[in-house]
């Protein structure tokens, strides 16, 4: 893993002043093992690079012909690439994975760009055309912020560098916060801070000094549909497609952790990581479990008991267990994820905090996930048969219907399309508004209201649902922020259910094949038999621990955030600010309500962001 820096001048030296030693100063706070810079007229690249055993794709800066480029990288389809560009793999093997993509940027320029699999933030100086040409892998696992200073450049993998350049605003933005506070999602490319902006996943910044332009160049879609002769086939091909997605993330030497919950996704991460190396005392399994008396705020079932299964099934032979309880303030959560972000941003991984404390003292520098996997890979498939109508299987659609008595969607579309034209628009008409919570705002805004008989008749597609999951903002922004607090342990986090072949196959399996009535996640279950304990592969059960907010503590201090957050509705008259319901932010902060809890434990509805807020509105009027 590496982290990054850049500034792009259209006039006089990128160097002026002191803007690339403070940005270098500023990233390096987690004492890299090798950094570089380079300077050519107005551009400056820097790279900051954690050695993981990764021999192949550790590489600093590197340099083609006139072409340079820094990168976060790690590519998993070399041989495709390698072939696309001509290069024979025997000779190619003492090249980086930056090396192949400069090779491949001369070859094809932009556009071949997006043949790149794998996770990345990539910046390359093409001083022949004057440009600099900046790309963030599809999934949006590896981050990039940016800022435009008129004409010029500046970004890095961690918005503190961005910010640590002298002429970089830092003002804060107020339409973001507000978004945070009334429970909206803000704009996909937007931060804490007005100036600095992400790159959005997939997509390619081209920088010239006259213009700067940003488009998609490879965006997760909906791919043509598979075929396969029967579920058995389909079963192993998925089977086959994760286990290669977690033996690519692997390194080739050294201890590796994994974050095993007891859940189906780790535990599946588990079991493949197992099989993939041969040496079993490389993999290290880190479960967070509950000790101590089991109070109000601690989760009210142990993940422990499961977590020990797979351990047990799997062979792992480095099994630790964490406590949730193991924070000396209260507080240190959030003041961590404010100085990771240089303020606050959607989602903090601050739960996974003791586990990567112990990942560091045991010297491991790679650690695998099951995020993401609820998000498209293993999300209930109880609707998968809608899809049938869009493969046009309809006597099997109707069959499947009438199986699960699901009888009104399929009546309501046949009578949206036999029915005039102007009775279908009347009954939508006669339908009053759905109601809907709009998080912390009072009321409905009427641009949002939907009718029943809009929604009846809306074409569904579970492909579609799965496919806006796998792209939503909390997700992308989640692992993007988990790397961002990793590497302050010299960790790099990796996702096996986040490569794009994982979803993509998942995204173009038949319908047939991918549910069972009765059964939620049909096809993943009936794979990893034998791959897991059958309590795990069975269990329906899963518990999300609810000990992690320091409610009590932040409710004494959420008056400063509403006093910040008047002023600016009333300097400003924002129209968020104007709307936001300070009464129901009191509410959901009480754990003397009945329905703020959830699972046996007390569990606020107020999303971490805003307890976030509370403090850092705090820290600034101390």
């Amino acid at each position: 893993m590496s982290t990054l820096y850049g500034i792009c001048r259209s006039e006089g030296p990128a160097s002026r002043g002191d803007a690339g030693l403070r940005m270098l100063e500023v990233m390096d706070h987690w004492a890299a093992d090798r950094r570089e810079t380079s300077e050519e007229g107005g551009i400056l690249l820097g790279h900051l690079l954690l050695e993981t055993g990764a021999v192949r794709s550790e590489a600093g800066i590197e340099r083609l012909d006139r072409l340079t480029i820094a990168a976060d990288l790690r590519l998993d389809n070399r041989g495709e690439l390698l072939h696309i560009v001509g290069i024979d793999p025997v000779r190619a093997s003492s090249l980086s994975d930056a090396m192949i993509v400069l090779h491949l940027y001369r070859k094809s320029g932009i556009e071949g760009l997006s043949r790149l699999i794998g996770d990345f933030a990539i910046a390359i100086h093409d001083p022949e055309a004057h440009a600099m040409v900046c790309l963030r892998d599809p999934m949006g696992v590896r981050p990039f912020h940016y800022a435009i200073l008129g004409n010029d450049l500046v970004f890095a993998s961690e918005p503190r560098g961005v910010l640590a350049h002298p002429e970089v605003d830092a003002s804060l933005d107020e339409d973001f916060i507000l978004r945070l506070m009334a429970g909206l999602p803000p704009d996909p490319d937007a931060t804490f801070h007005v100036s600095i902006r992400h790159l959005l996943p997939g997509h390619v910044l081209h920088w010239q000094p006259d213009k700067l332009s940003i488009r998609p160049l490879r965006v997760l879609c909906i791919p043509p549909l598979q075929r396969f002769r029967g579920p058995a086939e389909c079963r192993e091909a998925f089977r086959e497609i994760l286990r290669t997605t977690v033996a690519c993330r692997l390194p080739e030497t050294g201890p590796v952790g994994v974050e095993l919950s007891g859940g189906l996704d780790s535990s599946a991460v588990a079991a493949f990581a197992m099989r993939s190396v041969s040496d079993a005392e490389r993999i290290h399994s880190f479960t967070n479990v509950a000790t101590g008396d089991v109070s109000a705020v601690q989760p009210a079932e142990d993940e422990w008991a499961y977590a020990s299964a797979v351990v047990s099934h799997c062979g792992i032979r480095n099994s630790v267990r964490v406590s949730q309880g193991v924070w000396p303030d209260p507080f240190q959560p959030l003041d961590l994820h404010i100085s990771d972000h240089s303020g606050v941003d959607i989602i903090s991984p601050f739960w996974l905090e003791p586990a990567r404390r112990l990942m560091r003292e045991k010297g491991i520098r790679i650690c695998l996930s099951g995020f993401f996997g609820d998000e498209v890979a293993t999300h209930p498939s109880r609707l998968h048969y809608h899809d049938l109508l869009d493969d046009g299987r309809l006597l099997l659609y109707l069959r499947s219907c009438i199986e699960r008595r699901d009888y009104m969607l399929p009546l309501r579309r046949l009578a949206g399309a036999i029915l005039p034209a102007p009775l279908v628009r009347w009954s939508r008409k006669s339908t009053s508004p759905v109601s809907a919570d709009y998080g912390y705002l009072l009321g409905t805004p009427p641009s949002t209201r939907v009718s029943q008989a809009e929604e009846s008749l809306r074409p569904f597609s579970h492909r579609r649902l799965l496919l806006g999951l796998a792209t939503r903002l909390h997700a992308r922004r989640r692992m993007q922020n988990e790397s961002i607090a990793a590497i302050r342990h010299r960790l790099v986090p990796r996702y096996p259910f986040a490569d794009i072949r994982l979803v993509e196959f998942i995204l173009s399996l038949p319908a047939e094949w991918t549910g069972r009535a009765g059964t939620d996640r049909y096809l993943y279950r009936s794979s990893l038999t034998g791959i897991v304990p059958e309590m795990v592969r069975l269990r329906t059960d899963k518990h999300v621990s609810t000990g992690l907010f320091p409610v009590l503590e932040l409710k004494a201090v959420s008056q400063e955030l509403r006093r910040q957050l008047s002023e600016i509705g009333a300097s400003h008259r924002h129209p968020l600010a104007l709307r936001l319901d300070f009464k129901r932010i009191d509410r959901d902060l009480e754990p003397g309500r009945p329905d703020n809890w959830w699972e046996g434990g007390f569990f606020p509805k107020v999303p971490f962001h805003i307890l976030a807020l509370a403090r850092y509105f705090d820290e600034r009027r101390r």
